[in-house]
């Protein structure tokens, strides 16, 4: 009996550290990208997915460079930073600026995860990668025939998205 309770204690603990919700971004592009994040929360498709979370300016990614975000309210603290976000909940629409000292409240953030990607190449095309409202699925791919390819891949609540 004790070993089937740590069993199952040893589960949930792994369940619980894998779901830390990250976004990791890879350039292996010879381009700088730009990029804007969006989160929201995936259980209320029939209301939009509220909260929706986003940040309005883009942030750049150099070739070869690497980014992981992890909480929205540490994003100021990664590099490149993102020190604004944009939040559309049942409370309204409300601006959260992180260097200001606004946190964006926990009860909006705790239900969301990393839903999109909008990224931006040199050549002006905008590229949009990972799951809507409606699907919900965990592999994207950008279509043929842009400046940039991109995938992103969802295991457990984690996100990584490599562009080449």
């Amino acid at each position: 009996m004790k070993k089937t309770i740590f069993l199952l204690f040893l589960i949930a603990a792994s369940f619980v550290y894998s779901q830390n919700n990250t976004i990791q971004i890879i350039n292996f592009s010879p381009y700088t990208v730009g990029f804007r994040l969006t989160a929201n929360n995936p259980n209320t498709m029939g209301q939009d997915c509220i909260p929706v979370i986003f940040n309005e300016t883009q942030s750049f990614l150099a070739p070869g460079q690497s980014t992981t975000y992890g909480q929205i309210n540490a994003t100021n603290t990664v590099t490149p930073a993102i020190n604004q976000w944009r939040v559309y909940s049942t409370l309204g629409d409300n601006t959260y600026n992180l260097l200001a000292g606004a946190a964006v409240p926990a009860f909006e953030t705790s239900v969301t995860s990393w839903a999109l990607i909008r990224m931006y190449t040199p050549a002006g095309e905008e590229l949009e990668l990972g799951r809507n409202c409606t699907n919900i699925g965990g592999s994207f791919t950008t279509p043929p025939g842009y400046t940039i390819s991109a995938t992103w891949n969802t295991l457990n609540g984690n996100v990584l998205v490599v562009i080449t």
